[in-house]
């Protein structure tokens, strides 16, 4: 067996021991222990609220340099800020990517209760948001073990 097979074969018998817990820490106290009914009306709330909120703003209007490859993307929001990031209550929409996020932001992304829809109102996820991530992805990717 050449060095490299019995690396992997010891990297990958040792990774399927690794359990990571996926606890929810990065939200505030009170979304951690929500039930998925709970914060999916959760997050109609605060879609409600956000809406509500970005009325009282005139649109953020910019490109999204350096968030993607390719050309940059126009985004509009409507909302709460801080330092100029996206913060508080607030909608982002993308029409190049055909998608507003309503709810709560923290450092320029959805993080708590939060919607993301399709700009005809098809509703994409609902729920909770992790750095801009529906919280069952955002787990996935830093490796948790998820019941979903």
């Amino acid at each position: 067996m050449s060095a490299a097979l019995f690396l992997a074969a010891i990297w990958m018998v040792s990774s399927s021991q690794i359990s990571l817990p996926c606890d929810l820490t990065e939200l505030a106290p009170k979304f951690q222990t929500m039930s998925e009914t709970d914060a999916i009306e959760a997050a109609r709330a605060a879609e409600a609220r956000a809406r509500e909120m970005a009325e009282g703003f005139e649109p953020l209007e910019e490109y999204a340099d350096g968030i993607y490859d390719g050309p940059a993307l126009m985004a509009s929001y409507q909302g709460q800020t801080e330092n100029g990031a996206y913060a508080g209550y607030g909608v982002l929409t993308l029409p190049d990517s055909n998608v507003v996020l309503a709810g709560r932001f923290a450092n320029g992304l959805l993080n708590g209760p939060g919607v993301e829809r399709d700009m005809q109102g098809t509703v994409y996820y609902e729920g909770l948001f992790i750095d801009g991530l529906p919280a069952y992805a955002a787990r996935a990717n830093a490796g948790c073990e998820t019941e979903d």
